[in-house]
């Protein structure tokens, strides 16, 4: 968009050959394409022998002397950032009336790319977003404002790292005070004549961007929150739409606020792929190490940036010399199978050449991986690093996940460290990439641990080795729920952890792990089947809502079903909000009266949550119970009051967002749904 908001005119930008003689220090490779603010080229900086990212801008719209002026000066102090997650600036200039900028070039992804093949799991999305954070408060520091924050501006390299595009630059050619940024990312205050927008608008800018990698959807003037729209846990919402708040007072007042948020709610784990009670159980957000590997695999799974000329590998049956390997190209150093004399090779340069102590842990860590996928684990396990640190647990990760397809040599392996850490660490990859087989067959009762908290690493790092890792096959899931059960019903998993790991592993299959539960439920504690019975329960309702309902329709007694239709409802709906009550109404014939009112009171409960109040009026006529009509009644007319009592404050006559009222409780016998208002 120009300057005065309408459409810029857009012409075919130059050719390489057409641009080459003004920049004579460059080979000009090829153009990478052209956004709203210029043309980027991919060059060779002949002096250096590097590749780059060169920018050209052009001012169409400001007058030459002016925009000179602001260019030296606001590009010089873009050219100071230096930051890890920020794209670096090498080199500014004019030439022949065109201004340009030399840039760090980066090979990878934008995170254009993989938006564009749909939504990110939350737990990929809570990965990015943290380094973000931490560009732009280090940039806000520095007194730059980015003003133009997109996907289109966010890259992951080949290493997995988040990095920032074009920072400032939106600002360099807008001026102080002029509308500058992309439409559906801008902030409100962005758009105005004689904008003051200050570094809050890049925070509202990477609320859309949360927003759309949890979605797929940018938002729009009928936003509903991510769980509405995807699914995800609820505490998503809150944090996306305060960071999105028209009022810039009512966001994230600093990036590392915003930061501080995210990493808690991550800590505090998100349940991925359904809504379940097992949150408190559920996977963390990824650390920066799980950040590279998140990064990596967002890379192969999308279109690859033009390349350069890369190292042979074994693909192509050229030795590898790993004296020249560049030791940032994870991705070839994962793929080798590196011998040990070539492991240590490169361990040495790594110690030479690499001072960040982040990345040398990376590339001990894929490289002690790589010798063990080719069979050398004990040359692997000697080259850990003896002292303590982020190096030494990078390299026991790597181990203990492929150093030994024993579980039990794992385990007594595991007996050799003494630190807290390691084990923790070791602990956490200690079941992946085993065999089904291996896992059944093995003597949990005979595990001692040092801790509480080692014992639910470990159990944690169980579910993990199917949840993250590798989908089990039909055979392998059911067969891992048995053992489950068998470990439940020993007393060696507790109850809530059997549940639990019904809940993360038993994702498909579900009406199979029914029969399964059913089998053995004379073996099992009262407490036992209860807690699987929820996690399976939830399980159908995401696999197949109706088949659920006619299943405990048939098997269970009224008083137990009535909390699991609400449950596999509220999945319905969240899944498809606009059509869930009409499949609702085709099923009410199949069933006697008391089963069509407990439906009917899902619908009706369900509703009332969502503020569909003509919805919820509708249904309320089918309920005959005298004691449940009176609660709902009571409940409806207490909602309503509130949207009045709300309405007036904000001095608006429009409908108010389902975000303005506590949620909807799960289903109990308290006198109303709706949390009470607070004092």
């Amino acid at each position: 968009m120009a300057a005065d908001g309408k459409p810029a005119s857009v012409s075919a930008p130059p050719s390489p050959e057409e641009i080459a003689d003004r920049f004579p220090g460059f080979e000009i490779l090829e153009c990478l394409g052209r956004g709203g603010m210029g043309v980027v080229y991919m060059a060779r900086q002949k002096s250096l022998d590097r590749v780059v990212a060169i920018k050209i801008l052009a001012p169409e719209n400001h007058g030459e002397e002016r925009f000179a002026a602001r260019f030296a000066r606001e590009a010089a102090t873009l050219a100071k950032l230096n930051h890890p997650n920020i794209v670096t600036i090498h080199d500014f200039g004019e030439t022949g009336g065109w201004f340009y900028i030399v840039m760090e070039y980066v090979e990878g992804v934008n995170l254009r790319d993989l938006v564009s093949e749909g939504k990110l799991a939350p737990e990929q999305a809570l990965a990015i977003v943290p380094p973000i954070c931490d560009a732009l408060q280090y940039a806000h520091e520095q007194g730059v404002v980015h003003r133009d924050i997109k996907p289109e501006n966010i890259l992951l390299d080949r290493g997995g790292r988040v990095r920032i595009a074009d920072f400032g630059i939106a600002a360099l050619m807008g001026g102080s005070g002029e509308p500058a940024g992309t439409p559906p990312y801008a902030a409100p205050e962005q758009t105005l004549p004689n904008a003051a927008a200050d570094h809050r608008a890049d925070i509202h800018a990477l609320g859309v961007v949360f927003y759309e990698m949890l979605t797929g959807e940018r938002p729009t003037a009928e936003m509903l929150a991510p769980s509405r729209r995807a699914g995800t846990d609820r505490r998503l919402d809150d944090m996306v739409l305060r960071a999105m708040a028209k009022d810039p007072a009512e966001r994230f007042q600093t990036a590392a606020d915003f930061r501080t948020a995210v990493e808690a709610l991550g800590e505090e784990s998100i349940a991925v792929r359904k809504q379940s009670r097992w949150k408190k159980w559920a996977h963390p957000a990824a650390t920066v190490a799980l950040l590279g590997a998140v990064g990596f695999l967002l890379w192969k799974q999308s279109q690859p940036a033009p390349q350069v000329t890369k190292p042979a590998t074994v693909e192509n049956q050229t030795p590898v010399d790993v004296s020249t390997l560049r030791l940032d190209d994870f991705k070839t150093l994962g793929e080798m199978e590196m011998t040990p004399d070539q492991a240590r090779i490169v361990l040495k340069r790594a110690d030479k050449e690499i001072t960040n102590e982040r990345n040398f842990s990376t590339v001990c860590s894929v490289v002690i991986g790589s010798l063990c996928r080719g069979g050398y684990g004990e040359e692997g396990w000697s080259l850990i690093r003896r002292e303590r640190g982020t190096v030494r647990r990078g390299g026991l990760h790597a181990w203990f996940m492929f150093g030994s397809k024993s579980l039990e040599t794992r385990f007594k392996r595991l007996e050799l460290l003494k630190f807290p850490e390691d084990r923790e660490v070791s602990l956490r990859a200690i079941f992946k990439n085993l065999d089904v087989d291996q896992v059944c067959e093995f003597d949990f009762e005979s595990l001692a641990f040092k801790s509480p908290e080692e014992r639910t690493t470990a159990i944690k790092s169980l579910g993990d080795m199917f949840y993250f890792v590798r989908p089990p096959k039909h055979g392998e899931r059911l067969k891992l729920l048995a053992k489950v059960l068998e470990l439940g019903s020993s007393g060696w998993l507790s109850e809530s952890e059997a549940g639990w790991m019904f809940d993360v592993i038993g994702e498909t299959d579900s009406f199979e792990q029914w029969e399964l539960l059913e089998r053995t439920k004379p073996e099992m504690t009262k407490k036992l089947y209860s807690e699987i019975l929820d996690a399976v329960v939830g399980n159908m309702a995401v696999e197949d809502p109706v088949r659920a309902i006619r299943l405990l329709a048939a098997k269970l007694p009224p008083e137990r079903r009535k909390q699991y239709f609400h449950e596999i409802y509220q999945r319905m709906w969240t899944d498809s909000p606009s059509t869930c009550d009409k499949r609702v109404e085709e099923l009410l014939p199949e069933f006697d009266e008391i089963t069509r009112e407990q439906l009917c009171e899902c619908v009706v409960r369900t509703a009332l949550s969502s503020l569909n109040f003509e919805l919820a009026k509708k249904w309320m006529d089918r309920i005959s119970v005298p004691s449940t009509r009176k609660e709902l009644n009571d409940t409806f007319a207490w909602a309503e009051e509130k949207r009045k009592r709300r309405m007036e404050e904000r001095g608006i006559d429009s409908e108010i967002t389902p975000s303005d009222f506590p949620p909807l409780r799960p289903y109990s016998s308290r006198e109303y749904i709706f949390d009470p208002e607070p004092p």
